[in-house]
């Protein structure tokens, strides 16, 4: 058995001295640390209390980039009297030494907490025996009774609430304490959530961001009657690293003994600048103060990914003909603005070139940019700003007088133009394929992007060549609340929704109709759930192919033939996984709630 030793200093606490902190460690090798993912035992003896020390439980994991351990909520500094290789060390205190808090005061019409310990119920009455929940107060009906043994030191139990929160009259060894002296009891809940630090309105819950992010942690509880100055009640907010390491002092922020005094907490300023890439979850917890501490009142837990990467763009296409459109997106910082151009090839006129499509949310064409490649037009370059969850999706047009050649699309952070990332789309005639939609084995929920030419958008010509294996192609009239089988001559028509069985996965080609003098197609919607279509070549945020019923959308739903059942939904102003900046595809139908009715239109003609 060998025995090492750690001298650290402590940060002070306010209206505390730095201290000098000694740990003891016995392992069974003579290597300065313990291998990864053993337990050894630590006694720490504080330089000034040479007596007073605590045994603690220090368990090894992997490597991370934060450079020294925690204590109890305290940050050591970084020098060590021997050098400590493993980080991610997560330091469980044992039989820690805390001072007693003080007995919290409930008066009559005060609110008390399940979980609650040391409740000093004498303000209500000395003689208080016993809490009474009346289903029926003026009949005398009571339902729930719980006994106070101790009116100054009285714990309040979920066996002994059983469910029943609400108003309990207190009773003396006589009878009801009068004027019917009550109190409210109630269940304490807290919820988390990680939001962005600038607005502290947008969740990144279950998103990935990057190293460039700072980030806050919201609070939001119910027990307002635990509100005190100085604070009473504390929550630690301990976030789960990677690599399986639990940390209270987490992005330069000490997430220990958060005090709970109003009903929204932020914890701001967390920096992801010198964290190791991955998934990290965060929950609060009850500290010690009121006995809420591991009741099961702790608050939900939160995931956010990590990224390396800070900023890439993607098309929705490698090649398009002249006259179609396409879409790159953007992926970097939430809330963050890039420039986005496209590369300067040597054309003379504006119209030689993809061209940004006007109107669009978080674009701002004809910006003046540095000296840079960009074709310098107002529609070829432009700042983007991403959206909560760090992305854009952009969408360029071309038209007949696009020159046929390879554009080179780019986008750049302008506070560090190292960073960036570029695509390639080619223009051309034959660029560009004929158009498909893509059907799985079993059933399929499509719909055509565009109008079809003549002859051939009839359910005939589209799905003719369809091993349906007997089964019929179906839609729904939302008006009549009925479902219809098509025919052979039945027209296929954009913004339709439409149940195709295919027996083996196929490929359906689709012969669009050539331009002219027509207006676009549009919808009408009824109360209630409608099959619609999607009406464009390029993906879009359901927030721009629902605008113009959108006072009265609420949810969009999808299927997912590969496993053949239907995906989460898209909420209007929803948030999260939910968020309306979720993509709608081409090719896709979908479900669409709506409150009233309303005329869909078309993204193109």
């Amino acid at each position: 058995m060998v025995l090492h030793t750690i001298e650290a200093h402590t940060a002070p606490h306010a209206g505390d001295r730095a201290e000098t902190v000694s740990a003891e460690f016995a392992s069974d090798t003579a290597a300065a640390v313990p291998r990864e993912g053993s337990v050894a035992t630590l006694r720490l003896r504080r330089k000034y209390y040479q007596h007073s020390y605590h045994d603690l439980q220090v368990f090894l994991s992997c490597p991370s980039r934060n450079k020294y351990p925690l204590w109890n909520g305290e940050s050591f500094m970084k020098s060590y009297r021997i050098t400590l290789s493993i980080c991610c060390i997560l330091l469980l205190v044992m039989g820690l030494l805390c001072a007693p808090a003080a007995a919290r005061t409930v008066s009559a019409g005060s609110t008390i907490y399940v979980g609650e310990e040391g409740l000093d119920l004498t303000a209500i009455d000395p003689g208080i025996v016993r809490l009474v929940h009346y289903s029926d107060f003026t009949a005398g009906a009571a339902d729930n009774m719980i006994d106070v043994p101790t009116a100054n030191d009285f714990d309040l139990k979920a066996a002994d609430v059983g469910g029943i929160t609400g108003t309990y009259y207190a009773w003396s060894a006589t009878g009801m304490i009068v004027p019917n002296a009550f109190i409210l009891v109630k269940e304490p809940s807290a919820t988390l959530d990680v939001v962005l630090n600038n607005s502290r309105s947008d969740s990144v819950d279950g998103k990935t961001v990057t190293r460039d992010t700072t980030l806050a942690f919201e609070i939001q509880n119910n027990v307002a009657g635990l509100y005190a100055t100085p604070p009473i009640a504390f929550m630690n907010i301990e976030v789960t690293t990677p690599c399986g390491g639990t940390l209270t002092l987490f992005g330069g922020q000490n997430l220990y003994n958060i005090p709970i005094q109003t009903s929204t907490i932020y914890v701001g300023g967390i920096s992801l600048a010198d964290v190791d890439t991955g998934t990290y979850t965060a929950q609060a917890k009850w500290g010690h103060g009121t006995g809420l501490k591991g009741k099961g009142y702790d608050s939900n837990t939160v995931s956010f990914e990590v990224s390396a990467d800070s900023l890439s763009l993607a098309s929705s296409t490698g090649s398009v003909t002249p006259g179609q459109s396409f879409a790159v997106a953007v992926a970097g910082s939430p809330r963050t603005a890039y420039w986005l151009y496209v590369k300067d090839a040597g054309l003379t006129a504006e119209s030689d070139y993809p061209l940004l499509a006007p109107g669009q949310p978080g674009v701002a064409p004809n910006v003046d940019l540095p000296a840079v490649e960009a074709a310098n037009y107002t529609y070829t370059k432009a700042y983007v700003t991403t959206t909560a969850d760090g992305s854009r999706m952009v969408q360029f047009n071309t038209g007949f007088a696009t020159k046929n050649q390879t554009f080179t699309i780019k986008v750049v952070n302008p506070s560090d133009t190292s960073s960036y990332d570029e695509v390639q789309v080619q223009v051309g005639d034959d660029a560009v394929t004929t158009p498909t939609l893509d059907l799985a084995s079993g059933w399929n929920f499509v719909s055509v992007p565009k109008r079809l030419a003549d002859g051939n958008d009839n359910a005939s010509a589209v799905f003719g060549d369809v091993d349906t294996a007997m089964h019929s192609i179906f839609r729904y009239d939302a008006a009549t609340k009925l479902w219809s089988a098509l025919d052979a001559n039945s027209t296929i028509e954009p913004l339709n929704g439409y149940w195709v069985y295919a027996n083996t996965s196929t490929a359906v080609d689709l012969i669009f109709a050539s331009g002219g003098a027509a207006t676009p197609p549009s919808k009408t919607l009824a109360a209630g759930w409608n099959a619609i279509g999607f009406s464009s070549t390029v993906p879009a945020s359901a927030h721009d192919a629902l605008f113009s019923v959108a006072a009265a959308w609420t949810n969009a739903i999808g299927w997912d033939a590969d496993s053949q059942e239907y995906g989460l939904a898209i909420v209007n102003g929803g948030s999260g996984a939910y968020s309306d900046s979720r993509t709608m595809d081409p090719g896709q139908g979908y479900w669409l709630f709506m409150t009233e009715g309303g005329e869909l239109a078309a993204l193109t003609g």
